[in-house]
């Protein structure tokens, strides 16, 4: 039995390769990068044309929401959602962000992000 210390996913294939092509370690400089490489196929492009509410969002947001793969209607819902709770508390935080909406937490970072970034809802004061 052939036993390695691996450390990372892309070195467990290629060892795998190597044993089960019968090949020994001081030759693996002929494998090619191919064979061991994690070649993961980028997601494909999320077209937002055509969908309800697009011709709402400005370029930024355009960008925000392919980016995010966020529906327009979906992101301005959210963005009304926060902007109102943040003026009702005079601020809001990025957690109470994610209390708020119901969506991914990595997408929430993202319109959290923009939209301080346009100064649309800000941090409280401390």
């Amino acid at each position: 039995m052939y036993a390695c210390k691996v450390s990372q996913p892309q070195e467990l294939l290629f060892y795998y390769v190597v044993k089960q092509s019968g090949i020994s370690l001081e030759d693996t400089e002929t494998i090619p990068p191919a064979l061991y490489k994690n070649r993961e196929k980028p997601l494909p492009v999320f077209d937002i044309t055509g969908t309800l509410g697009v011709e709402k969002l400005t370029t930024s947001e355009k960008e925000l929401c392919c980016n995010a793969r966020l529906l327009p209607d979906t992101y301005l819902s959210s963005k009304s959602q926060l902007i109102a709770e943040c003026i009702k508390r005079n601020g809001l935080r990025l957690l109470d962000a994610r209390k708020l909406l119901k969506i991914d937490v990595n997408k929430t970072r993202k319109i959290y992000d923009h939209l301080t970034h346009n100064a649309d809802i800000w941090q409280p004061a401390l």
